[in-house]
């Protein structure tokens, strides 16, 4: 489960809930939950695991990411994967 990235979900009153797609970490020395972010730019979410346990679950798990690849993606990446002329 470390590593993995999920769909974790806050739940918040019985109408209200938040979810995220984060990358999950369990810190055992700290005892906290950690959710990763794949962007740098955003905070890493540190939960206590008595806190996750009771207000937190885990509503699924990525298992595959598909990406679009643009034709000018492609053709560079052709071109740098080009061996030199001898």
């Amino acid at each position: 489960m470390d590593g993995d990235i999920i769909v974790a979900v806050r739940k918040e009153a019985e109408s209200e809930a938040s979810a995220t797609l984060k990358r999950f970490i369990r810190d055992m020395k700290r005892s906290l939950v950690c959710l990763k972010p794949s962007n740098p730019a955003y905070p890493i979410t540190e939960i206590d695991q008595r806190e996750w346990r009771q207000k937190w679950e885990i509503q699924g798990k990525v298992i595959a990411i598909f990406r679009k690849v643009d034709e000018t993606a492609k053709s560079r990446s052709k071109q740098l994967n080009r061996k030199p002329r001898q």
